[in-house]
């Protein structure tokens, strides 16, 4: 019997669910046990079994049965993408003017219907004859060689402007501008994140892994590195006492994040170097699960893993540690688990000596990473689409602070096999400060290999 865990960063208060138990049920039967679990529960999680995606989310509106009397009315959603005025001394730079990015890559996703534009010489990209709804809109303007020639010595990290925002499209027309910032390559940065997956109908997290890439041109050492969990303050929840009325200064607070769980990786200066363009493994178990199953990957060779109280240690692989007490354990006693919310990178710090708040229904305070120690964020969450599914739960309006995250990445469920993989722009890995543009989707996990 294989436990799911955290499905996906639901409001504390669950049990966890063998999902055995739930693939018998029916969706209506599965959420009433879930509820009952919430009333039970006081500080565990729950796998919450999502409906399996049909092959598209779109719709022609032609009715084929000569009963459906409804009309899909569409929309045109016309997209603007600025430069942020705290960034128009670089555009002069570069030859743009007025405010107006010509010639990025415009991304409006809804489910699994994704459409493609480029921005024209007013900025602008249209979208005609969509579907209403909500969508995740990406805007990228990765600069090519030439343009970086054009920037001064000391801009010389900067690689793209990007950003991005959720949009309501409803007919006939919606606009939106979305703000770009211009954005740097960055030094150590979370290169793919592989979060395991379904076995069948049960999940198996324990073969997932994180894996950190020296984006710099000069060695790394990792000694004292934090790797943790932001807010988990994204869904409405008053009946735990945590509307996101409340939440929200948590959650969007562009000082720093707080941190539910946070590792800290071994070492006490010089012993664990990165060099240049090199990648680093940390494993849940470093071992070699293609033994499960062989889509898995084979992490016996990591660099690193996630120690817990009842995990396997591989003595090959450094252990990181728990800093500090979690507001929850770690995944029986594996390390992390899923890809859903907030996954930070920080240089070392001293936990204890941080600001910590205790919100309603938590067990222990959590700590305020500073934001000037944080060095990389990523930010994966559920699409919209999957929440209807689950009308008790309602994302809030602010997932994030720009400052950290200007477009996170949404997706339908975890039912696919797949990693998510850092994009590469030229010699380095890109980095715009919006993890829907840096990151990819990819047919299966490669621990250690960075394109």
């Amino acid at each position: 019997m294989i436990l799911g865990y955290g499905r996906p960063s639901l409001p504390q208060g669950w049990l966890m669910v063998d999902t055995s138990i739930m693939s018998g049920l029916s969706r209506t039967a599965g959420v009433a046990v879930l509820l009952l679990s919430a009333i039970l529960a006081c500080t565990a999680d729950v796998v919450l079994v999502p409906a399996q995606p049909s092959a598209t989310d779109d719709s022609t509106a032609t009715d084929t049965t000569g009963t459906d009397t409804t009309i899909v009315q569409r929309a045109t959603l016309t997209v603007t993408a600025s430069v942020d005025p705290q960034d128009a001394a670089i555009a002069a730079q570069l030859g743009w003017t007025g405010g107006i990015l010509a010639g990025a890559t415009v991304t409006a996703r809804r489910g699994f219907t994704t459409f493609t534009d480029t921005t024209d010489a007013l900025g602008q990209a249209t979208f005609a004859e969509i579907l209403p709804g909500t969508y995740q809109v990406s805007v990228l303007r990765a600069l090519t060689d030439a343009e970086r020639a054009l920037l001064p010595a000391e801009q010389g990290g900067l690689t793209a402007f990007g950003g991005g925002a959720q949009v309501t499209v409803t007919p006939p027309t919606t606009a939106v501008t979305v703000t770009t910032r211009a954005t740097r390559r960055g030094s150590l940065v979370i290169s793919e994140l592989f979060p395991s997956s379904w076995l069948g109908d049960q999940h198996y997290y324990f073969g997932g892994f994180v894996e950190l890439y020296n984006n710099s041109d000069t060695t790394i050492y990792l000694d004292g590195k934090l790797f943790g969990y932001g807010p988990f303050f994204h869904i409405d929840a008053p009946e735990y006492d945590r509307p996101c009325s409340l939440t929200q200064q948590w959650q969007a607070d562009p000082e720093g994040l707080w941190a539910g769980i946070v590792w800290r990786l071994p070492g006490s200066g010089r012993q664990y170097p990165l060099a240049p363009r090199e990648a680093a493994v940390l494993a849940a178990d470093a071992v070699d699960h293609r033994l499960v199953d062989a889509r898995w990957p084979d992490l016996s060779g990591a660099r690193f893993e996630f120690l817990g109280a009842a995990d396997v240690d591989n003595p090959a692989a450094a252990n990181l540690t728990i800093v500090g007490t979690p507001y929850a354990t770690d995944l029986l006693g594996h390390g992390p688990y899923g890809w859903s919310g907030i996954k930070f990178i920080a240089d070392t710090v001293d936990v204890a000596s941080l600001p910590t708040v205790q919100p309603p229904n938590y067990r222990v305070p959590i700590p305020r990473i500073p934001r000037e120690k944080i060095l990389d964020v990523v930010y994966f969450e559920s699409h919209p689409a999957f929440w209807e599914e689950y009308p008790q739960f309602v994302l809030c309006p602010v997932l994030i602070s720009p400052v950290f995250d200007a477009g996170p990445a949404f997706w339908y469920d975890e039912v696919a096999f797949v990693s998510w993989r850092r994009r590469a722009a030229g010699p380095f890995l890109l980095r715009s400060g919006s993890t829907v543009n840096d990151f990819e989707i990819i047919a299966a996990p490669t621990p250690g290999i960075v394109p």
